[in-house]
């Protein structure tokens, strides 16, 4: 038995809260039994095993490589496997779209498991025999990123430069120099700032 599952929310009243705060005790071998653990024990094996000798298990669906992988347009539902000749040397199987009352729908074709397959190895086939080309788009992919993201660091970079030689010209007016040194440095950071430009 568990104790102190539950705790009071306030004093002096009988509502209860899942207890979060308190210690909680297990409390084992509390009162006396009828029947020993081990008579209890036995009797759960023979009720198991006499379970497992009348009544089969439930039988458990078999997954299958292509169930809910092809959409029928016509059906608008997915297709779901069938085997034909099940366990036999001639087993086929297929897929086909079954309407609400599980019958197959005409209209939609039946595609067979062996159409995919090749479809999926010749699919295959074309991507190794044109990985040069893959490869090759990948790596000037890669190389136009790299150096797009060089452009976009010299741009912020010459961006700061910009914006402190417009501030050294803009303090160069107001401070207490010659009038023809003033027109010496604003001369070299209009160079410079036309050349930053």
């Amino acid at each position: 038995m568990l104790l102190q599952k539950t705790t009071v929310t306030k004093i002096g009243t009988r509502n209860s809260a899942p207890n979060k705060t308190k210690t909680m005790f297990y409390v084992t071998d509390n009162h006396d039994p009828i029947i020993s653990k081990q008579v209890y024990k036995d009797v759960q094996a023979i009720i198991k095993s006499r379970s497992t000798k009348y009544y089969k298990e439930p039988s458990r669906k078999v997954l299958t490589e292509y169930a809910n992988y092809v959409y029928s347009l016509i059906g608008q539902k997915f297709y779901k496997t069938k085997t034909n000749h099940r366990n036999t040397k001639n087993e086929i199987k297929l897929l086909e779209v079954l309407d609400n009352n599980r019958n197959r729908i005409l209209d939609a074709k039946i595609i067979y498991y062996r159409q995919i397959d090749i479809a999926l190895l010749n699919a295959a086939n074309e991507i190794v025999k044109s990985i040069k080309t893959v490869k090759f788009d990948i790596e000037n992919e890669l190389e136009y990123k790299v150096t797009e993201s060089g452009i976009i660091i010299e741009i912020e970079s010459l961006t700061r430069e910009i914006n402190t030689l417009n501030s050294d010209l803009s303090s160069i007016e107001t401070s207490a120099i010659t009038s023809d040194a003033q027109k010496q440095i604003k001369a070299n950071l209009s160079q410079k700032l036309n050349d930053a430009n």
